[in-house]
């Protein structure tokens, strides 16, 4: 098992949409999203020069995304 952390791409724009516009998915988290919010995710937390969230793959396969910022001037945010 191989599991890869990379950058967002626009290519990655409908497998987001699939997990985050899955009601089973987002049950614990928030609504699920419609495709714009899905884009608008991508583009302004996955594309943007600083991103916020990263593809993760497992054998070549998107699986999922992670969170990771600077959370102050001491820690980050790993989610």
């Amino acid at each position: 098992m191989n599991i890869r952390i990379r950058k967002m791409t626009v290519s990655d724009l409908e497998l987001l949409y699939k997990l985050l516009s899955n009601s089973k998915a987002m049950q614990y988290l928030e609504a699920p999203y419609t495709k714009e919010q899905v884009e608008q995710f991508l583009f302004r937390s996955g594309l943007s020069e600083t991103p916020l969230i990263y593809a993760v793959e497992k054998d070549n396969d998107f699986i999922g995304y992670v969170i990771y910022h600077d959370y102050d001037s001491e820690s980050v945010e790993i989610g």
